[in-house]
């Protein structure tokens, strides 16, 4: 699309520039009609020198790139306004909130056009910190599906040709009602917000990406999160790939474990009101299904069709729409996920390996908030997070003690990372037994899964 020169262009902030903040900061600057300031942290003197080579199947080879501006703490970005501000950092803990450090671009006193404030994070319950501390903000949730990793020390980013995402407005946690969905899309905020989230996602798709608008957002998140919760912390507890844990010599215990364990985290979205209409049960073996026939051998995906009778993958609009190679435009096809490599290892289990601080509380805490909240027994998923709690807790202590050996430079005068949210979860799983909930799927009772106890 022809860019008119004397168009001006969209101002947007962009806080963290891992593989995710420097692939989407790359998309909207593509689109000729924005410039990128960003803020980075470990990868600042990377991208202040000759710039960092993006070497992607789907965007090609971008040598030397850096975007519009480069800055090392968001005090420095104050000088201008911003259309959209757009945090790609991990939720990571034992940092002070980056709630703080952005009261100064929403709080500022003028009377000028407030910035949409746009997550690009993983996990859950994620936007309640910034909404409590800026009710009246547009609050953008975007839930990424990408295949890319940042080689700092060679300065490259590595991405294959998987790149989506789904852009809505935040509105609540749970699932709005009809009648609370109706009663917002018409209001004067609801139009806001949706404007707000059109213009972005026209932003990423006029730079090449895949950009989805979704009316409820949360959907998505739970969608993506039922994967993170189970398959990325069995990679974490087992220091494996995916491959590895569905394999077909571990699949046979694997696939049960992994089944189970996703019905725990889909019984806490259905006492949110996550019903079967918008979230359906057989979600679950159709990422099970995906991730076999993605990562795993031909030998394991004739195991698990035998073993567990996967269902066939449901309509498009139920799961998230993959690329698809061009010679096969229809439904989904497992051979766009292979871009991102047979060893592929989630973001979690790098930063295991690499005894950093994991996104724990925001993929696996929040779901058991949630469940306690509502008496939802979730006896795998407190295991889970007990083990992970142990490794999350050295990598804290570790972390502590490389702060406080370097004295590393902050993003702002006043806090110690960037990109942290304070999980409203209290620091341990209040576990208590309670009854095993029945899952309702088509309007019928399903008595066929496993039990829970």
């Amino acid at each position: 699309m022809a860019v008119d020169p004397e168009e001006k262009k969209a101002q947007i902030l962009v806080i963290g520039l891992g593989a995710v903040g420097t692939i989407y900061s790359h998309i909207l600057e593509k689109s000729g009609k924005c410039e990128v300031t960003a803020v980075a942290r470990s990868t600042y003197k990377t991208f202040i020198g000759r710039g960092v080579t993006i070497k992607s199947q789907k965007f090609g080879t971008v040598k030397d790139w850096k975007p519009y501006r480069v800055l090392r703490t968001l005090h420095e970005a104050q000088d201008r306004l911003y259309s959209y501000i757009i945090i790609c950092t991990k939720v990571s803990p034992g940092t002070s909130p980056l709630v703080t450090d952005l009261r100064p671009f929403f709080n500022d006193g003028t009377s000028r056009e407030t910035p949409a404030l746009v997550l690009i994070q993983n996990g859950l319950g994620i936007e309640q910190p910034f909404r409590e501390e800026f009710p009246d903000i547009s609050i953008i949730s975007c839930c990424t599906w990408i295949g890319a990793h940042f080689i700092v020390s060679q300065g490259v980013v590595e991405h294959g040709t998987f790149e989506r995402i789904d852009i809505g407005a935040f509105t609540q946690e749970a699932k709005q009602t009809d009648e609370e969905k109706n009663g917002w899309l018409d209001s004067i905020r609801g139009r806001r917000d949706g404007n707000a989230v059109s213009r972005l996602a026209a932003l990423i798709r006029e730079g090449g990406g895949d950009a989805m608008e979704k009316e409820e957002i949360q959907i998505a998140r739970w969608h993506k999160n039922m994967w993170s919760a189970t398959i990325a912390i069995f990679c974490c507890l087992s220091r494996s790939s995916v491959a590895s844990v569905v394999s077909e010599q571990v699949l046979e215990s694997s696939l049960p474990a992994l089944r189970r364990t996703m019905l725990e985290v889909l019984y806490v979205a259905r006492n949110m009101g996550f019903d079967e209409t918008v979230l359906p049960a057989r979600v679950i073996d159709s990422l099970l299904k995906l991730t076999i026939k993605t990562w795993g051998t031909e030998g394991s995906v004739m195991k698990s069709k035998a073993a567990s009778s996967l269902p066939s993958l449901p309509n498009p609009s139920i799961l998230p729409r993959f690329p698809e190679p061009i010679h096969h435009p229809g439904g989904i096809d497992a051979s766009a996920l292979q871009s991102v490599g047979p060893d592929f290892r989630p973001s979690m289990l790098i930063d295991v390996e690499t005894n950093r601080p994991a996104e724990l509380e925001a993929v696996l805490g929040f779901v058991l908030d949630r469940a306690r909240l509502n008496g939802t027994d979730t006896p795998r998923l407190d295991l889970l997070y007990s083990l992970m709690k142990i490794r999350q807790q050295a990598a804290l202590d570790a972390e502590s003690q490389r702060h406080d050996s370097h004295g590393e430079t902050v993003l702002s005068p006043k806090s110690s990372d960037v990109g942290s949210v304070v999980s409203p979860r209290a620091d341990k799983v209040r576990g208590r037994p309670v009854s095993t909930p029945t899952l309702e799927m088509d309007g019928k009772f399903e008595r066929s899964w496993p039990s829970l106890v």
